[in-house]
């Protein structure tokens, strides 16, 4: 016999799929990778009493988008530091946690003045990739002046963060716990 929760897995003794008293079991959203589960699938995870998955998720991301985003701030506030991985790594590592365009989403782990901080440092690294060449080199980049400029800002803006300090990785915090 084959065990639960592997494909072809079927109870025995059940009825057909499509009887009346049994009806076919209707698909919850997508979850993952395409995957859906059935309404009474031994594989389905039990949910707590009382909690919502999506607001305990929302809230865990949300922190732990803020610590990726202390990280971004504090490579560009030295714009020598920031500079050694070159144009392209100076720009990716900021954009892969800041929206390309300028307006930053909703975060629940951010307060009003770090995220008018974050706002600043955003619009600046956005005008500085539009200013300049989409392959542009580390040399460019430096003559140019974007990282003198955007530094002091973003120093600002991670001494801000970093006077509340980070979120845990692992548990839903209403404060942060630790230190940048």
């Amino acid at each position: 016999m084959q065990a639960p929760c592997q494909p072809g897995w079927r109870r025995r003794g059940a009825t057909p799929l499509r009887s009346r008293r049994h009806p076919i079991p209707r698909p919850l959203p997508a979850r993952g990778r395409g995957e859906r589960l059935l309404v009474g699938d031994p594989c389905e995870p039990r949910r707590p009493a009382g909690h919502s998955f999506r607001m305990l998720a929302r809230l865990k991301v949300d922190q732990r988008l803020r610590n990726r985003m202390i990280e971004a701030v504090d490579s560009l506030s030295d714009s020598e530091v920031a500079l050694e991985g070159g144009a392209a790594h100076y720009f990716n590592s900021f954009f892969d946690f800041f929206p390309d365009h300028p307006s930053l989403p909703d975060n629940s782990a951010l307060t009003a003045d770090e995220r008018r901080a974050l706002t600043s440092v955003l619009s600046l690294m956005t005008a500085a990739a539009g200013s300049t060449p989409r392959f542009v080199t580390t040399e460019q980049l430096r003559a140019s002046g974007w990282p003198q400029r955007v530094a002091p800002v973003a120093r600002i803006a991670f001494d801000l963060l970093r006077e509340r300090g980070r979120f845990s990785e692992e548990a839903e915090e209403p404060t942060p716990s630790r230190e940048p």
